[in-house]
């Protein structure tokens, strides 16, 4: 969990601060009890300041997660060309059509990764599908990937015909979900960090869509196999959402204690 200021932006810069790790043993806890639970909530929801250690609570959950869990992760500030679809992964035909050049439409679009700032959905579920495609490497699982690069692929192409947006977006939806149903794991955590950004202007409907529709639906298709784990400086509400699906936990600063149990291990391991 890193301090405030200069100490995050320090962890930031030196990867080895990234194993220390200590508090939060509410947080851990609770994360715990969700994963063995048989009822709601199953969204855990982390709210904080910049710097309060919101990220590394999460990279410390996902290295606590058993091994037959499966953890698909997402930064909306990752804009590393990661995230995009490789360019091999295309195929010169399409199942949305014919003349699929297999050039990477979207690396020419975004050739340096996501924009900061997410404006549209199909940006969340690229990013998913990768996440997705890395926790599975069995051939049906990889199948269903290029499956799913190339279904998106033509959709944005058709992106600019306003008629055919909803349409285009529900068919690479479908896409996803056929990708994830390959996923054996007994269970799935979903981990969103910085989704602050679904709040920022031009992101606000891609964070209505993302609570209120995405999620709810992979809550609805997976049962208690499915926990959200969502990071970020304020609540992302929905209409759509229970107050027993969801648990919040507000972040609190770190306490003198482990502040001084910090810096000891920062200095000497």
């Amino acid at each position: 969990m890193p301090l405030r200021g200069r100490v995050s932006d320090m962890l930031q810069q030196d990867i080895k601060f990234h194993d220390i790790f200590v508090g939060r043993e509410y947080e851990i806890d609770q994360y715990e009890r969700l994963i063995k639970r048989k009822e709601t909530p199953w969204i855990l929801h982390f709210i904080g300041i910049p710097g309060i250690g919101k990220s590394q609570l999460l990279r410390h959950l996902k290295e606590k997660t058993p091994d037959d869990v499966g953890i698909i992760h997402i930064d909306f500030r990752d804009t590393d060309p990661h995230l995009l679809i490789p360019t091999d992964i295309l195929t010169s035909h399409s199942p949305m059509g014919e003349g699929g050049s297999g050039k990477g439409l979207l690396v020419e679009e975004f050739p340096y990764g996501l924009p900061v700032g997410i404006t549209d959905p199909l940006q969340v579920l690229e990013a998913l599908a990768f996440s997705v495609n890395d926790l599975c490497n069995k051939d049906r699982c990889k199948d269903r990937y290029r499956e799913f690069a190339n279904i998106l692929q033509d959709a944005r192409k058709k992106l600019n015909q306003p008629e055919n947006q909803q349409n285009v977006q529900d068919i690479v939806e479908i896409a996803f979900y056929r990708q994830l149903d390959t996923i054996e794991k007994k269970q799935i955590v979903f981990m969103l960090d910085t989704c602050e950004l679904l709040n920022e202007p031009g992101g606000w409907e891609v964070g209505r869509w993302l609570i209120g529709n995405l999620l709810p639906t992979l809550h609805k298709r997976m049962g208690q196999r499915c926990l959200v784990v969502i990071a970020g400086r304020v609540l992302l509400e929905s209409a759509v959402l229970q107050e027993q699906d969801q648990l919040r936990i507000d972040l609190s600063m770190f306490k003198e204690k482990e502040i001084n149990e910090y810096l000891e291990l920062s200095m000497f391991g």
